[in-house]
């Protein structure tokens, strides 16, 4: 077992960054599944992407913050085809 001095010496400990990251990813899958098992609306979906935006902004890696805008995006154009299609009918 590793000692936490010999951890803190060989700087084996994931940085901050990396870990909310890694936590914003695993809230990302949990609520993207949830939506596509239906549990939760396009809207929920779309406030936890804002709020996993403006929690990871600045602080965690780009290609998670990448993610979290693209799956943002989606729902943004999917909701804007929604209304524009509605709006033809």
């Amino acid at each position: 077992m590793t000692d936490i001095n010999e951890a803190l010496r060989n700087d084996d400990w994931p940085t901050l960054k990396a870990e909310l990251g890694r936590k914003g990813m695993q809230a990302l899958q949990k609520y993207v599944a949830k939506h596509t098992d239906g549990r939760i609306t396009d809207r929920e979906l779309y406030i936890v992407t804002d709020v996993l935006w403006d929690v990871m902004s600045g602080l965690s890696p780009e290609a998670d913050l990448r993610i979290v805008e693209a799956v943002n995006e989606e729902l943004r154009r999917n909701a804007k085809a929604r209304r524009a299609a509605k709006h033809r009918v």
